[in-house]
């Protein structure tokens, strides 16, 4: 099978996913658009954004000669909205018109709704820091992704919530590339907590309930390190006790997989979803309220400390080794296709003209809303006229859109 891993090297998964198909005997690629802060491996690296959008459309054109299967990461595709006259997610009904496999893997903040995480997430980051989420570009993409895609992942149990009918699969790390070293100290255990973006993953509240055990005398060393090269990190995680992945978000992440296979100690804070789908992690779980007290735990707990990094490095082998998550791939890859969708819309436009569409939508499933309360209400005069009077402007305003 031909494979085509893009447009970017997210958190190394691209990479991982695909060592692990080449493992099983498929023809794989990564293309990752744009500079690579943390000098993450790809097969090709694309300049971007192009000088010339030409030069965008001839890739394409190159990738539809060479592959069947069409993997896209982080709700991008290879024709991004940056091109300017070509809209964005432009090629997706192309691929499926030439008979192309299409799948989208979402990754976090490319689907995460603010409003839902706030709501539903009592330490949603949402509420800790500034972090943009504009719910608009994430609905219109998804609509978009949802039409042409022939399936799609999360690949953390809880970013099912915005994406109900995405499968998952998960987190994957070439398990031979991180050789199992374990815990490297006895006593004052060295703590570290490496954020990719602060925001998200509750530096602040780390930084201040480690200041603060450290200065009621509990004995351990801390670093925090950001913006490291993937392989300079890889460094200082071998050599850590304890790694800090996140008090926020709600699972473990890329970060803390890899503390995980190297026999490390890891603190994050996890979700039911995360227990429902991976059973029993070997994670200590820890919010901003109970942090202080697990980290006095690990650090004092040196037998504790060996015990999860055995079973740690045998989890990760179970669930995330490359092979078994492109294993998990493969499998979705092969399935019959799904048909196109009869009256699938002629154009995938990020702009408002995708809008209309939503709001079509959205004013059906008002109207339906509207006439089922009215006829539960049937006993009650005053309350029925309003309905009905509401309800005939909507299909007054429904009349309209179409006519445009």
């Amino acid at each position: 099978m031909r494979i085509l891993h893009a447009p970017t090297n997210i958190a190394n998964q691209a990479w991982c996913i695909a060592t692990g198909q080449r493992a099983l005997g498929h023809d794989v690629e990564v293309w990752h658009y744009g500079a690579n802060p943390f000098a993450y491996p790809c097969d090709r690296a694309v300049a971007f954004p192009p000088e010339n959008p030409g030069d965008v459309f001839d890739l394409m054109v190159e990738a539809l000669g060479r592959f069947d299967v069409f993997h896209f990461h982080f709700g991008r595709s290879l024709i991004p909205r940056e091109t300017g006259s070509i809209p964005g997610l432009w090629d997706l009904p192309l691929y499926r018109a030439l008979g192309k496999r299409v799948f989208f893997t979402f990754h976090g903040s490319d689907v995460r709704l603010k409003s839902i995480h706030v709501a539903e997430n009592e330490w949603s980051y949402y509420k800790f820091a500034e972090v943009v989420c504009d719910e608009d570009d994430i609905a219109k993409r998804l609509e978009i992704i949802r039409t042409y895609a022939n399936g799609m992942f999360v690949c953390s149990p809880v970013n099912t919530r915005f994406v109900p009918e995405a499968a998952f699969h998960p987190r994957a790390i070439v398990t031979e590339d991180w050789p199992y070293v374990g815990p490297t100290r006895t006593d004052d255990p060295l703590v570290v907590h490496i954020p990719s973006a602060r925001g998200t993953k509750g530096t602040d509240v780390v930084q201040r309930v480690v200041a603060d055990a450290q200065a009621r005398g509990l004995k351990f060393e801390f670093r925090i390190l950001e913006n490291l090269p993937h392989a300079e990190m890889k460094r200082v995680l071998a050599d850590a006790d304890i790694v800090v992945d996140n008090l926020l978000l709600g699972d473990y992440e890329v970060t803390g997989l890899e503390a995980l296979c190297l026999g490390k100690t890891v603190i994050t804070r996890m979700d039911e979803a995360v227990f429902e789908r991976m059973g029993e992690v070997p994670i200590l779980n820890a919010n901003p309220d109970s942090f202080v007290e697990v980290l006095e735990k690990a650090v004092k707990g040196s037998r504790l400390r060996k015990k999860l990094a055995e079973e740690g490095r045998q989890f990760v082998e179970k669930h995330h080794d490359a092979t078994v998550v492109a294993g998990q791939l493969i499998a979705a890859y092969e399935k019959p296709q799904r048909p196109l969708p009869l009256g699938f819309p002629d154009w995938a436009s990020l702009t408002d003209l995708r809008k209309e569409e939503r709001l079509e939508k959205k004013i059906l499933e008002l109207q339906t809303l509207l006439r089922t309360r009215a006829g539960e209400a049937k006993p009650v005069r005053p309350p029925l006229g309003r309905f009905a009077r509401l309800g005939a402007k909507v299909d007054a305003g429904i009349r309209k859109l179409r006519r445009r």
